[in-house]
């Protein structure tokens, strides 16, 4: 009987920290939209998905800010392409590193969404 009873309180405990976590995901996911950051917001509404796939709200931030996450790192990308087209040292390494890291938080967006 105590088996029953400590079995039914971990999955009421499991199920509720999952409710939790889907919705602190869709909390960050609202603030970070609201922020700019295109590319948080997709994150965190992939992440609430995951967990609760039917919820529509983190379906509709994904559908808002996934373009503006690609069209945001495309820009950035473009923009620091112009900037370190001759090599003049560590600054257009930074900048050459900055390009990839955005390359594969791309690549990791797409990959996610999917």
């Amino acid at each position: 009987m105590k088996n029953i009873y400590l079995t039914g309180v971990l999955l009421f405990i499991t199920i509720s920290s999952f409710s939790q976590s889907a919705s602190s995901h869709i909390l960050r996911a609202k603030k970070a939209y609201s922020r700019g950051n295109y590319v948080e917001a997709s994150f965190e509404s992939i992440k609430a998905l995951r967990i609760k796939p039917k919820k529509k709200k983190p379906q509709e931030i994904l559908s808002f800010s996934y373009e503006l996450a690609q069209e945001s790192i495309t820009e950035s990308i473009e923009d620091l392409k112009s900037l370190s087209t001759n090599f003049t040292g560590d600054i257009t390494v930074s900048q050459r590193k900055r390009i990839v890291k955005l390359y594969k938080t791309l690549k990791k967006l797409d990959a996610e969404k999917l």
